[in-house]
């Protein structure tokens, strides 16, 4: 199991708190931009940073999606030789490829051998 960055529709509430976190970064982006003589190089970084959550948190609340780390787990079709991503927390179906020669094959003997 692992996880992989994928969109996630917002509700409303999310919407909101997106765009309020949006605009409580462009607060803190100007009041680090003048403290921006005091040192350039720390400060640019930080505004950096905190440009690119700002776009991040506008996005999301203008879209109604945003990417996310989202568990997802693997599943071996074995009746078509398919590999299927499924995202655990909705249960949907993200992709679906076939196997490669190899994988084909070692399921093929495991199924000779009734491992599977």
């Amino acid at each position: 199991m692992g996880t992989e960055r994928l969109t996630c529709k917002l509700t409303n509430e999310e919407r909101d708190a997106r765009a309020h976190e949006s605009t409580v970064l462009v607060k803190d982006y100007k009041a680090i931009e003048d403290r921006k003589s005091l040192t350039a190089k720390t400060l640019g970084a930080e505004l950096k940073e905190l440009r690119a959550k700002m776009e991040e948190a506008s996005r999301a609340a203008r879209d109604g999606h945003e990417e996310r780390e989202v568990e997802v787990e693997t599943r071996v079709n074995v009746m078509d030789y398919t590999i299927e991503t499924w995202r655990l927390d909705t249960g949907e179906l993200v992709r679906v490829r076939a196997m490669t020669d190899e994988e084909r094959t070692r399921h093929r003997q495991q199924r000779l051998r009734g491992l599977d």
